[in-house]
């Protein structure tokens, strides 16, 4: 079995090296930024925080209040199809859980639970339809908003704000940091899946990193002579394979 990681060839070394420095805290592997008080959502997944078989999320936040979090069906989509967690509205004195952003509070919590000046750990977690928030960095533990969905929302991308005078300060989690590609089968391809995409790519490194940009990918087939990358959306078996000279076929491997 291989196993294809960001040493295993020097040109996907230096793509992946630049792009987490860049991204990331290099020693803890977490994912620094700041929001202004505009209330514009900052999208968590150009910087590569990604949900693929997560359900679970973990951040601190340093802000006076108003820190709102959105679970989102649709990239940058920031008004339907995604559940909105504001932590510390109304001037700190309460949070709420919506299931669109700015619409009515499905939920509320009372209290003050972000600071000015000190940095405040919460996560969320979703599941069998239910969404949830609460404080400290064990998920399930100390809980302050919880929902049921009788109709969940797919969640697939994640964004942060802050708004109406209060700026922030976020680390989050850098959930795909130990993503792998595991190598299926040599001279293959795989041509099937509900969501494809096929484009021309500099080397087989580079369609690895087309898949692990594209939240649906779960893996790819690449041929070596024209360069060609077909990326699809399901994990095949290998009875679903085409045989083809020069192509290889690779999963991703969380």
């Amino acid at each position: 079995m291989r196993l294809y990681t960001a040493d295993m060839d020097t040109q996907l070394l230096v793509i992946l090296v630049v792009w987490i420095v860049h991204l990331t805290d290099s020693q803890s592997q977490k994912v620094i930024f700041s929001t202004s008080s505009t209330h514009t959502y900052h999208s968590l997944f150009d910087h590569g925080v990604k949900q693929r078989s997560h359900t679970s999320l973990k951040f601190k936040v340093k802000a006076c209040g108003d820190a709102h979090v959105a679970l989102q069906t649709l990239y940058q989509n920031s008004d339907t199809q995604m559940y909105e967690v504001v932590l510390g509205g109304w001037s700190n004195s309460k949070s709420v859980l919506r299931r669109c952003a700015q619409c009515n509070s499905l939920v509320e919590y009372s209290g003050a639970v972000v600071s000015c000046s000190q940095y405040k750990q919460f996560w969320m977690s979703w599941g069998d339809g239910t969404v949830k928030a609460g404080r400290g960095g064990t998920v399930g533990q100390d809980e302050i908003l919880s929902y049921t969905d009788p109709n969940p929302h797919a969640i697939n991308y994640f964004a942060a704000a802050t708004g109406f005078g209060s700026s922030g300060e976020w680390i989050f989690d850098l959930c795909e940091s130990s993503l792998q590609f595991k190598f299926l089968q040599d001279n293959a391809k795989y041509d099937g899946g509900t969501t494809r995409d096929s484009k021309t790519v500099l080397s087989r490194a580079d369609c690895s990193v087309n898949c692990f940009s594209s939240i649906w990918c779960q893996g790819f087939s690449h041929d070596s002579s024209t360069n060609t990358c077909n990326m699809f959306d399901d994990i095949p078996p290998t009875t679903a394979l085409t045989s083809a000279t020069g192509w290889e076929t690779w999963i991703v491997s969380l």
